[in-house]
């Protein structure tokens, strides 16, 4: 299992970027948000899903803006391009979301993912992985049972239009990247 930060301080293919973070307690959403804008990085990466064309989402000027809701078992990354358009948005499902001792929001990433295409098309990633972690004894039966819980409650939101946080990620980009 990985443990991943909203600072991205694990990743070592970023030369220049600008953090923020803020706290948000608010009916719909309560957790750390952050944004991390890839001002020089060492090579873009894309990404390829299914029958979609590869497109970026790492890449000189792109932002991640990345939820860590509390008391939830997952986070949501929305991966914004130069131009301020919309990527995708990325779900991780997790075991646990945390701060580090020095306040930085992390979670532990628990395999399974969803992506969502501006187009609301929806993709459940790394079922797979998720099976072979179980079968490998790296999870456990409650662990591989809570992402599949997650995954289902993910899911619902999103095809009843009812996901809070793809309702308000463009709301937050400005007020976060005001302050940077």
């Amino acid at each position: 299992m990985k443990r991943k930060y909203g600072d991205l301080s694990h990743w070592r293919g970023i030369i220049q970027k600008k953090y923020r973070q803020m706290y948000i307690e608010e009916v719909g959403f309560t957790g750390h948000v952050t944004l991390v804008v890839f001002n020089k990085v060492k090579e873009s990466i894309s990404f390829k899903l299914a029958d979609q064309d590869d497109f970026y989402i790492v890449a000189d000027g792109f932002m991640w803006l990345q939820y860590f809701p509390s008391n939830a078992h997952h986070t949501m990354t929305a991966v914004i391009n130069e131009k301020g358009k919309i990527v995708q948005w990325y779900f991780d499902i997790t075991l646990a979301n945390a701060l580090t001792i020095e306040g930085v929001p992390y979670f532990d990433d628990l395999f399974l993912d969803v992506v969502v295409l501006p187009n609301k098309e929806i993709f459940v990633l790394d079922e797979d992985e998720l099976l072979e972690a179980l079968n490998n004894e790296t999870i456990s039966i409650n662990d591989y049972k809570l992402a599949r819980k997650e995954l289902d409650l993910i899911y619902a939101s999103l095809t009843d239009g009812s996901n809070e946080l793809i309702k308000r990620w463009d709301t937050d980009l400005k007020s976060i990247s005001s302050e940077i």
